[in-house]
Parts: structure tokens; sequence; C-alpha cells
């Protein structure tokens, strides 16, 4: 929006016309809108309302008011009273057209704040699905077993002596009557009971007894 003033001294505004013109680089003056005394604004040819005219008594001025400013509307606006006088003229500059440039604002306001709750969620969601994770897997932990002792492999070693029933207890066994075994028995931690190796998949190590 812009607005030109066109003062005048020692008048009365209610009694005088006012005639707006403007002149764009290398064109002709033409005519932006007559306010009459006691009438309403009369439009110049291509102009429309986004060109207003207003009076201020209090400072003895006329004012033209534009809305919705374009770049085509850079140019040197003049007023005109009683037929043949001129102000010095206004330059005008239009640098960026406003078309629509609250809305813009406002749409980018908007989409940064979409943009802020979109990753909220998705921060809310990972945290929640890490929770529920590593609560899933606590569950299926065993009571009492740290995630350490999970999978944990280990072997019993039993000894097991092989004696004659019938030899005496002061009675000296040879190497063949006295042998040694290593039972070793191996068993994974789970959830499931132990199983006991039975004695038909045992494998056994011979150890000779060597004076």
């Amino acid at each position: 929006m812009a607005w030109l003033w066109c003062t005048m001294s020692k008048a009365r505004l209610e009694d005088t016309d006012v005639h707006w013109y403007r002149k764009l680089t290398g064109q002709d003056m033409e005519q932006v809108l007559t306010h009459r005394a006691g009438g309403s604004p009369e439009w110049g040819r291509g102009f429309n309302e986004r060109f207003q005219s207003y009076r201020d008594t209090s400072n003895s001025s006329f004012t033209l008011m534009v809305t919705d400013v374009v770049h085509s509307d850079s140019a040197i606006y003049y007023c005109r009273v009683w037929g043949d006088i001129d102000g010095n003229g206004t330059q005008l500059i239009v640098t960026k057209a406003d078309e629509g440039g609250s809305w813009k604002v406002l749409a980018s306001i908007l989409a940064s704040i979409l943009v802020l709750v979109l990753l909220f969620c998705i921060l809310v969601t990972a945290r929640c699905y890490v929770k529920k994770s590593a609560s899933f897997q606590q569950r299926l932990m065993p009571e009492g077993c740290s995630i350490e002792d999970q999978n944990t492999v280990y072997a019993n070693v039993t000894a097991e002596t092989e004696v004659d029933t019938q030899a005496a207890t002061n009675v000296t066994v040879s190497e063949q009557s006295e042998m040694f075994y290593a039972d070793v028995q191996f068993q994974r931690q789970k959830t499931a009971p132990k199983i006991q190796v039975t004695e038909e998949t045992t494998e056994y190590a011979v150890i000779k007894r060597t004076q």
C-alpha cells in the first residue's frame, strides 16, 4: 500500500476538485482519477478502485492511496487543482510487488510449525519404540539372569572311576583294572528347562593312570 499527499494552503478543500495524474518513464501523462467536491472518485481509463482519493481538512491536503501495489505502479504522481495548478510531483518506486505477500508469510509460518510438529512426532515414536524393544528383551530374559549370561555355553566335567567290584579295599589295582573317565556335558542356559545329556550321548576320553 502506498500513500501520496497533495497539500494546499489558504483554500477550502470542500469546494475544490482534485485531479491525479501520473507519468511513467518514456510515456505521456495519464489521468489516474478525478475527485470532485462533494462527489465520488471518477477513474481514468485503465484504472480502478485500487486508487482512492481522500480529503483531510485537518491539514488541508488531498491523499491518493494505492492498494495492492505492483511493479507497474512505479511512476511520478502529480495532483492538480482548479484545472491549472499542479504539484511538484511525487515519485513512487515499487521494488517488489505486494501480490499476496501477507498470505505467503502466513503460509511459510504454518509450514514451519507443521515441520516442527512432524519432527516432534517422529522423535516421540522412536523413543517409544526403543522403550518397547528394551521391555520385550527384559521379559525374554530368565529370572535372575543378566544380559551377559544369556546364550552362555559352559561345561561340567565330572570324574568317574571304574573299579572292579570284586576287588578288596587294600588290593592294588593294575592299570588295566582302574581307569578314569572325563564326562563332558554341554548345556545352554535358556528359559526352557535344562536338559541333561544322557550317557548314550556322552563322549568319554580315556585317561590312563601313570605310575
